[in-house]
């Protein structure tokens, strides 16, 4: 159960190492939040965590949406090659990912390695996840809705707008939810490309975990639970209703 992980980081960030026990109750300690928040290079990977993890997951949905389009509603040739190759993503390792990224930016004359720029590009790989949710809902929209659109004087980019979009909401959210959790835990990527100013979260947990300091660890991961809970259900909140309604 993934209930237990979470408690023993919680116990772990409080308490420190050792099973947990009603007598260790009267020994509780923020001590562990007290250093880690008090660290200046948290804010910065915090920042940094958000920005990549949101921007990533926003580029792979928005081009796998276009992707599942080209390949549902359309009879343009060579679409088959296209679904083909956004499946090939999930089989590619993050390592061999990253390594491309790098060489690939360390050849080319495009000043981003070292920046979070970086890992948008590195972690905009998976179109897999996102081709494949947003196929699944596009197959549930029956064509006749943009027909009768069309029928009613609606140029493309308006019942893409009115019609499609609003309908296919719940799994584009549900695609850059998913892309976002993936965005946050991700460590091979970052571990391989970062440097001091695209410093993420997962790195400094790696670093914390290396170093012995195992309260501070896991009061970070405490805090990585913490945030990817708050925007799940901020996301919910959004969208779940639209759900309800079909």
């Amino acid at each position: 159960s993934g209930a237990l992980p979470a408690f023993v980081l919680v116990w772990g960030s409080l308490f420190g190492l050792g099973a947990p026990s009603f007598a260790s109750l009267p020994n509780i300690s923020f001590d562990g939040y007290a250093r880690l928040l008090s660290d200046p290079k948290l804010y910065l990977a915090l920042g940094n965590t958000i920005v990549v993890a949101c921007l990533s997951a926003l580029i792979v949905t928005v081009i796998g949406a276009l992707l599942a389009w080209i390949v549902v509603r359309t009879k343009i040739v060579g679409r088959s090659v296209l679904d083909f190759i956004s499946i090939m993503s999930v089989g590619i390792p993050s390592i061999i990912a990253a390594l491309a990224v790098m060489i690939l930016y360390l050849t080319l004359p495009v000043p981003i390695y070292g920046t979070i720029w970086i890992l948008v590009v590195a972690y905009s790989y998976r179109l897999a996840v996102t081709t494949r949710i947003c196929r699944a809902g596009l197959m549930q929209l029956h064509p006749e809705l943009e027909d009768a659109s069309y029928v009613a004087g609606g140029a493309w980019w308006t019942t893409l707008r009115r019609v499609v979009l609003p309908l296919l909401a719940p799994s584009l959210a549900g695609a850059w939810l998913l892309l976002f959790i993936v965005g946050v835990r991700e460590f091979t990527l970052p571990m391989v490309l970062h440097s001091p100013d695209n410093i993420v979260l997962s790195v400094i947990l790696w670093r914390l975990f290396s170093d012995g300091e195992t309260i501070q660890a896991s009061a970070l991961a405490t805090l990585v639970l913490l945030l990817v809970v708050g925007v799940t259900v901020a996301v919910r909140r959004l969208f779940l209703p639209r759900v309800r309604g079909f």
